[in-house]
């Protein structure tokens, strides 16, 4: 178990350096365009949830844990930018 760390860092170090380039326009590659676009959209769409939950708890006068709500907000974040990059790229890509 403690291996893995030591394994990882040997080969960033040691080989990765050395067989892997990087690409000095990576930064405006296709991908990293739809993944800003998925991004900021995931972005607004957590905004408007969380907002519109927070009105309904505060009128409802709803107690909810605060570790609950956040994984929620977490997991709907990852969820909504997943589903905007592929819908993204399977527009891009047709």
């Amino acid at each position: 178990m403690h291996a893995y760390p030591a394994l990882s860092l040997g080969v960033k170090i040691f080989v990765s350096n050395h067989t892997v380039t990087r690409d000095a326009r990576g930064a405006e590659s296709v991908e990293s365009l739809w993944l800003k676009q998925a991004s900021a959209g995931a972005f607004l769409d957590v905004l408007v949830a969380t907002i519109i939950g927070s009105i309904v708890l505060m009128l409802g006068g709803f107690e909810v844990p605060a570790l609950p709500a956040l994984l929620a907000l977490i997991g709907l974040s990852v969820v909504d930018a997943g589903l905007r990059y592929f819908v993204i790229r399977r527009r891009s890509l047709r």
